[in-house]
C-alpha cells in the first residue's frame, strides 16, 4: 500500500496526504478527515525513513530514560512521548534503569545515548542525586526532566505537593483520624513532594500527626501488601491509607480485598483506568502520564528546533476527586 493509493482513495493529491501524515494543521478539515479514513481503511503506514532519504535529511531521534517501563505510569508517559515523536517523524530510543540512591546508572545510560547521536533526551531519572546528571553537557544535546523537578533544568512535573495535600485533607474531612501514608524511595523528588503535601495537611489538623504512620521504602506490590497486612494487624489499625505510587496502590488493594476490608478508605495517585474496576471507594489524585509525556515531548522538540537557554518548567495542576461514594469513617 502506497501514498498514491491513499491519495486516490481520498480523492486528494499526494502532497495533501503527505501534509496530513506530517501533522500540518492548515489542511482543510474535510480533506484531512477523508485522508485519515482512507489511511485507516487501507492500513497505510508512512515510510518516514524513505521520506527523509528523499529530502536528504536524517530522521530525528530522541532518548527516553526511565525506570521499569512495564509500570503503568512509565508506560503512559512513553505513550505520550511516542505520539508527539510520530508527529515529528522522529524515533524514540528507550532505556530502563534500576531504582537506586544515586544517578550513576542514569548518567552512564545518558552518555551512551549521547554517543549514538540523539537529538534530544527525556529523563525520568531513578536516582535521588541528580547533580552529576544535571551538570553533564551530553555534547550539547537538549534535555528535559519528566516527572522529576530538578533546579535549573527544563522539567515537566505534576503538582505532587498540592495533590497530596488535597488527598489527605479529603480523608480528614471524611472523619478519618488513623491514616497511614506509604511511599517508595524518599530519594525520589516525586515521593518527597507527596510527603510534603501530606505533612502540610496533617500540620493543619494538629493532633492527627501522631496517628498517621509514615512508611517509606515500599518498592513492589508484594512489599506493599505485606506492609498493609502488618498495619491492619496492629493494635490501632488505620481506617484509611494514602498510597504514594500505583505499585503501592495495587499491593494495598490486593491485601484489603484478600481480607474483605472494603471499609478501609484508600487514596491514590494515578488515572481513572487504574481504579475504575476496584470494588471500593477511592480518593484519586489524577496523574495523567500520557499528558505528562505529551507535554514533555512537545517542550523538548521546541528546545531542539528553537534553541534558547532560559529554563522552562511546566507544572500540571493537581486534580482530586472521589471515585464512588465515600462512607463515614469508623473513627467518627
Amino acid at each position: 500500500m502506497t501514498i498514491t493509493d491513499v491519495a486516490r482513495a481520498a480523492g486528494v493529491s499526494i502532497k495533501t496526504v503527505s501534509r496530513v501524515t506530517n501533522g500540518v494543521a492548515t489542511v482543510n478539515p474535510e480533506m484531512a478527515q477523508r485522508v485519515r479514513e482512507a489511511i485507516e481503511e487501507l492500513g497505510y503506514r508512512p515510510n518516514y525513513l524513505a521520506s527523509h532519504l528523499k529530502s536528504g535529511t536524517s530522521p530525528r531521534t530522541i532518548g527516553f530514560i526511565a525506570k521499569d517501563l512495564s509500570r503503568v505510569h512509565s508506560a503512559d508517559i512513553f505513550a505520550g512521548i511516542s505520539t508527539v515523536a510520530r508527529r515529528h517523524s522522529a524515533q524514540v530510543i528507550t532505556a530502563s534503569t534500576e531504582e537506586s540512591e544515586s544517578s550513576g546508572e542514569d548518567l552512564l545510560v545518558a552518555e551512551e545515548l549521547a554517543r549514538r547521536g540523539i537529538d534530544g533526551l527525556l529523563v525520568m531519572a531513578t536516582g535521588g542525586d541528580y547533580s552529576a546528571l544535571a551538570s553533564a553537557t551530553f555534547r550539547g544535546i537538549p534535555r528535559l526532566f519528566v516527572d522529576r523537578d530538578v533546579p535549573g533544568e527544563d522539567a515537566v512535573v505534576h503538582d505532587d505537593v498540592d495533590g497530596a495535600d488535597k488527598a489527605m485533607s479529603t480523608l480528614i474531612a471524611h472523619g478519618h483520624r488513623r491514616i497511614a501514608h506509604l511511599y517508595s524511595s524518599m530519594t525520589i523528588p516525586t515521593m518527597r513532594g507527596r510527603h510534603l503535601g501530606v505533612d502540610a495537611a496533617l500540620r493543619r489538623a494538629g493532633h492527627l500527626r501522631s496517628q498517621a504512620p509514615r512508611i517509606a521504602g515500599i518498592m513492589t506490590r508484594d512489599v506493599a501488601a505485606e506492609t498493609v497486612g502488618h498495619l491492619l494487624d496492629s493494635p490501632n489499625p488505620p481506617t484509611a491509607i494514602l498510597c504514594g505510587s500505583s505499585e503501592i496502590l495495587f499491593g494495598c488493594v490486593r491485601e484489603l480485598l484478600t481480607r474483605g476490608r472494603q471499609d478501609v478508605l484508600v487514596a491514590a495517585f494515578g488515572t481513572e483506568k487504574d481504579v475504575e474496576l476496584l470494588p471500593l471507594p477511592v480518593v484519586l489524585v489524577e496523574t495523567d502520564g500520557f499528558e505528562l509525556g505529551h507535554i514533555a515531548a512537545n517542550a523538548l522538540f521546541q528546545r531542539i528546533t528553537r534553541g534558547g537557554t532560559e529554563t522552562r518548567r511546566a507544572v500540571l495542576p493537581a486534580s482530586v476527586r472521589e471515585v464512588r461514594p465515600l462512607g463515614p469513617s469508623a473513627d467518627v
